[in-house]
């Protein structure tokens, strides 16, 4: 993946997703790697090193946030 950026020109790449696809009706869930911790993690850590060996650099997204503002929201809003 980080040659295929690279011949586009692209030095950063925007994933990858990391949040948990628990809610089967979730929006974006397509762009993660399942619901299952450990093989999200094993396959977000590949996906890293990956990038990082074309030369590009990786920007995991939405680590745990996502999960702590929509609690946050919920209680107080």
């Amino acid at each position: 993946m980080g040659k295929e950026h690279v011949g586009k020109g692209v030095n950063i790449a925007l994933g990858p997703m990391m949040n948990l696809g628990r809610v089967a009706e979730g929006g974006r869930n397509w762009e993660g790697f399942g619901a299952d911790p450990y093989l999200a993690a094993e396959s977000a850590y590949e996906t890293v090193l990956g990038l990082q060996q074309g030369g590009v650099q990786a920007c995991a997204k939405h680590l745990v946030n996502k999960y702590v503002a929509m609690q946050y929201i919920l209680t107080f809003c």
